[in-house]
């Protein structure tokens, strides 16, 4: 029975800690464009850029995105690290209806290749998560054609 007992105990040790989470804490930005057309670096042409807490969303009068939930990103012994997840809604502003929910980590996604609308009715293409702050809860991200 010991031996059993101490078998489980190690086993225990080694699967509940073979994970953890990381937390991303950078720096917040100091200012921010809002919905503005601007060129950007390599002639990628954001429509806006924004920093939202989860919980927030932003709109034009047309198309509003919101921060459903932000996701610290984990490491695991023996495998790759994954980075923080925001969980994004677009939505209709004139009757608040849901276009598209979608996960994300960092960096650059398609969304219209998820749903076209985005593309064929308020001309964004893309979502760029320019950082992630889990500790405090927000996201600085542009929109883009």
């Amino acid at each position: 029975m010991k031996s059993y007992a101490s078998l489980l105990l190690l086993s225990l040790m080694f699967t509940s800690g073979c994970c953890r989470r990381l937390v991303a804490d950078p720096a917040r930005p100091t200012q921010v464009r809002g919905w503005q057309e601007f060129e950007g670096q390599d002639g990628i042409q954001p429509v806006g850029e924004f920093v939202l807490k989860e919980g927030e969303s932003i709109d034009n009068g047309k198309l509003g995105v919101e921060i459903i939930d932000i996701v610290n990103g984990r490491t695991c012994r023996g495998t790759e690290s994954m980075g923080p997840n925001v969980r994004w809604r677009f939505f209709r502003v004139s009757d608040k209806s849901t276009i598209l929910e979608i996960e994300l980590t960092g960096g650059t996604g398609n969304v219209s290749g998820f749903e076209p609308i985005l593309w064929d009715e308020f001309g964004i293409s893309m979502i760029s998560a320019q950082a992630i702050n889990t500790k405090d809860g927000w996201v600085w991200f542009e929109l883009r054609k």
